[in-house]
């Protein structure tokens, strides 16, 4: 960046002078381990109590035992962190009438972690563990005596009371910064004229990360916890009881599983995931943020952080669900986070991807790619390895837009999809419910229409901050505006019109196969927003949030973090009594919906659109209202009846032309126009 400016009014002369200063500053730490290594014929360990290894490779040629009480196998993680500082100063003034300024700073800022993996094998690997299991980034497996490619046999025999396994992360983070300055001049004794500034400022950064899984190979594994709280489950659920729910709830508490195994990976080939491997950020500026400095300057961040909706969010899945609760806040606040962190990363780092969220033309083939990118980076980082299918159907009489569907796929119903961004929000929508069937902490009891009800408000939720993830990434990293129509594209080609019509009609008949009424839908009617459970708790809420970042905010601070979760654009829409007849069928909206429209008047004979209150926007639009308050309205002359949009152009519902209540619910991802 170059900068220069004239300045005026000195007379001096036979001056000269020199200033110099410079300052450097190097650190290094780092902790680096080597795995012992034991290789023999037979490995034996006995013991009654426990057995802990860490860092160490056992090999044996034919058999390794173990019998002992707990056993722990956990891998270790070599770590390094370096830093620099060089600070530079100058100032020359010389009797010529020249004069010189000039500043230099460089910083370097490195840290990594590498993980050094534990492993056990042998030809016949036999593990007998009375209580726990606990697996950290570590490989147990049975191979065969000179398998170069180290293949998995299946002779592995491992019981335990309980198992658990966790992931170590590999990480590079490297930054460098560098700051020139220079200022020169050219004056006489009668002018003293600077008519030179100039400002260098560079910016590398380098960030990746992967996990390491915790990987257990194939053979007999039998884990006792887990098959009993399987045979409970069946029990119960084959008996009659009349105890009252807060015994049953109780009773099941203490029947859950103590093993944690949906990070456990099974397969000794693959045992790292990529998260993501970014060498540069496209648009990004290099500054620091001073106003972490004040305690001001905090509270504007934590505006920022509360503008950009994670902390909003993760109050309103709590006030409004009853599956969250105070206690979930941090755990949905990070959900987010790391939902936002795998779609950028995913995006910044596929161009192929970040071309096609911005294509209107893509074909079947490829929104199914599209979408499997993006979901499956998301449930990886949350921790979730159990494969999802993205299949994409075309039902035109089917007013579902999506469908987790009891087979473990998600349905995408190209038909009912207006746009890149409706893609994206139907998408996170049956993410969400993808994620719960994995989670065997929510009830997912399609019989159950109270916490079914309950999970689709929350994934309405979850879609419409994953869809905002997609957009933002998309503008700010990829190529950038989400594609605003969908052209519903076969192909350009004879052969390939062919190849994807055959794809979507082995969809619709797999589809058309599967009972819905066991799975979960994204439908065209939103769900209207239930009444808060209460109230004061948004308050609690946004004291524990702001505090989690270091702020100990005051009553104003709260309360427009807490007012901003209460502002729900959906508020005008009537309330759902009965959600389960709504969801994903297409069934009519309350007060008759299109029964009334057929009574409407013309535009010019409407009351409601004559009032005065409405400003004209131009375009034959209207509105209403300031700030989060404003509201769109836009003439429909199919239905003769007013559109009503939110501040953002986002559809909130039909509004009477009569009467000016709303007695239609929003079409989700229609948008007005600008």
């Amino acid at each position: 960046m170059n900068v220069s400016y004239t300045l005026y009014g000195t007379n001096s002369s036979n001056l000269s002078g020199s200033i110099s200063r410079d300052s450097s500053t190097s650190t290094s730490q780092q902790t680096t381990h080597n795995n012992t290594n034991l290789t023999a014929t037979n490995i034996n360990l006995n013991t009654t109590q426990d057995t802990k290894i860490k860092g160490a490779n056992l090999q044996a040629t034919n058999q390794l035992n173990i019998d002992t009480k707990n056993l722990e196998v956990s891998s270790v993680q070599n770590k390094h962190k370096a830093k620099t500082r060089s600070q530079g100063a100058s100032l020359g003034i010389g009797s010529s009438g020249v004069n010189s300024v000039g500043f230099n700073q460089s910083k370097a800022d490195e840290n990594s972690k590498t993980v050094l993996l534990t492993s056990m094998t042998a030809k016949q690997v036999n593990i007998n563990t009375q209580a726990h299991t606990q697996l950290t980034g570590s490989l147990i497996a049975a191979t065969d005596t000179g398998d170069k490619d180290g293949n998995d046999n299946g002779q592995l025999n491992l019981t335990t009371n309980s198992l658990s396994a966790s992931s170590l992360n590999t990480t590079t983070n490297n930054k460098s910064n560098s700051i020139g300055l220079n200022a020169g001049g050219n004056a006489n004794t009668n002018s003293a004229k600077l008519n030179r500034v100039s400002l260098d400022y560079t910016n590398n950064k380098h960030n990746s990360k992967t996990k390491v899984l915790a990987t257990l190979g194939s053979g007999n594994i039998q884990i006792a916890d887990i098959d009993q709280n399987n045979s409970k489950s069946n029990s119960n659920s084959n008996s009659k009881s009349k105890s009252k729910s807060k015994s049953k709830s109780k009773s099941n508490s203490k029947s859950k599983s103590k093993s944690n195994t949906k990070l456990l990976n099974r397969d000794i080939k693959d045992t790292e995931v990529n998260i993501y491997n970014i060498a540069s950020h496209k648009g990004l500026k290099g500054e620091i943020d001073t106003r972490l400095l004040t305690k001001n300057g905090r509270i504007q961040i934590a505006k920022d952080i509360k503008k950009s909706g994670m902390i909003t969010s993760a109050i309103q899945q709590i006030v409004n669900t009853d599956r969250t609760e105070l206690k979930d806040f941090f755990s949905e606040v990070d959900k987010l986070h790391k939902t936002d962190e795998a779609v950028t990363a995913k995006i910044a780092n596929n161009p192929k991807l970040a071309k096609a969220l911005t294509d209107p033309n893509l074909t079947p083939t490829q929104k199914q790619q599209l979408a499997t990118e993006l979901v499956s980076s998301v449930m990886v980082e949350l921790g979730y390895t159990q494969a999802v299918d993205i299949k994409l159907i075309a039902d035109s009489q089917d007013n579902r837009k999506g469908h987790y569907g009891e087979d473990n796929n998600i349905y995408l119903n190209d038909t009912n999809l207006n746009n890149t961004k409706d893609l994206a929000t139907t998408l996170g929508h049956e993410t969400s419910h993808a994620i719960d069937n994995q989670d065997p902490s929510i009830n997912t009891n399609p019989q159950n229409n109270t916490s079914k009800a309950d999970n689709e408000i929350y994934a309405q939720n979850y879609g419409d901050d994953f869809s905002d993830y997609v957009e933002f990434a998309s503008e700010n990293y990829g190529d950038g505006n989400l594609a605003d129509t969908n052209n519903n594209n076969l192909g350009n080609t004879p052969a390939e019109r062919q190849r994807n019509q055959k794809l979507i009609n082995n969809n619709n008949q797999d589809y058309a196969e599967i009972d819905k009424s066991k799975g979960e839908d994204s439908a065209i009617i939103r769900y209207a927003t239930p009444v808060l459970k209460d109230p004061s708790l948004i308050i609690k809420i946004a004291e524990n949030g702001l505090k989690a970042i270091g702020i100990i905010a005051g009553a104003e601070i709260v309360n427009q973090v807490s007012d901003s979760a209460q502002d729900d654009d959906t508020s005008d829409i009537p309330k759902i009594d009965d959600v389960s007849e709504v969801a994903g069928t297409g069934a009519p909206m309350p007060d008759g919906g299109g029964e009334d429209r057929k009574e409407n008047p013309n535009k010019s004979e409407s009351p409601t659109w004559k009032d005065k209150k409405m400003k004209n926007e131009g375009n034959g639009v209207k509105s209403t209202g300031k700030g989060k308050k404003k509201r769109f309205y836009d003439w429909d002359y199919t239905h003769n009846d007013i559109e009503v949009y939110d501040r953002n152009r986002r559809h909130l519902g039909s509004m009477n032309p009569t009467t000016g209540k709303m007695y239609k619910g929003p079409v989700k991802g229609r948008v007005l126009p600008k």
